[in-house]
């Protein structure tokens, strides 16, 4: 009897180590999750952060709790109307503006952009460009008017569309050349039609902005 009680301490001995390797009893509670890494350096609470902003100039004029300088330049408008509009639609209003934005300890640091101005019946809509963001706005514009014309051909009762997303912007071209329209990124999120000359007048518009920034150091 003896010896089997030996026995059975020892299978009991050897039952515990193996489930000491495992890593712990069955019976044991899991360990605590580790806590959520915080990025270093981060902002505090009601402090934006870059990654909520498609633009520097969108971060920085958002920055609470400091002043800052907004040098903004009214480079122009013009009202939008596709050609095939109705006769009450009532169209809607484009407007460009340079921005630049700064410090006043630091102001050779600027931060420059654009700010383009959607007008519907509705509501504006702004969306913001870096400087350097310009020029691919300008190449969007281009671009869905050359795919709309290399792509005539369009399947019955179907509406075609050459779409570039650019910041929250959708930029469109229709392929029956008469136009297309400018407005939030999503589907048919109209919000100002143009024509074709309208588009023509949006890349002025822009090029004098990109001018505007160029001269103001």
């Amino acid at each position: 009897m003896r010896t089997l009680a030996i026995v059975g301490v020892l299978l009991g001995a050897t039952a515990f180590f193996v489930l000491g390797q495992s890593g712990r009893p069955l019976s044991a509670a899991p360990p605590p999750a580790a806590p959520a890494s915080v990025p270093s350096g981060g902002a505090g609470p009601g402090v934006p952060t870059a990654p909520m902003f498609a633009t520097k100039l969108e971060w920085f004029l958002a920055q609470p709790g400091r002043v800052a300088v907004r040098d903004v330049w009214d480079i122009g408008g013009f009202e939008a109307k596709a050609w095939d509009a109705p006769a009450r639609d009532p169209g809607g209003r484009v407007h460009v503006h340079a921005v630049a934005a700064f410090e006043e300890a630091k102001p050779a640091e600027k931060i420059k952009g654009v700010m383009l101005v959607l007008t519907d019946a509705v509501e504006d809509r702004t969306f913001f460009f870096d400087a350097n963001q310009v020029p691919e706005l300008l190449n969007a514009i281009e671009a869905v008017r050359i795919t709309t014309e290399r792509l005539p051909n369009v399947p019955q009762d179907a509406r075609r569309r050459a779409v570039y997303i650019i910041n929250g912007l959708e930029v469109a071209r229709n392929s029956d050349r008469a136009g297309g329209y400018l407005g939030q990124a999503g589907p048919d999120a109209i919000t100002v039609r143009l024509n074709p000359d309208n588009f023509l007048t949006l890349r002025d518009l822009l090029t004098r902005a990109q001018e505007t920034l160029a001269r103001n150091k």
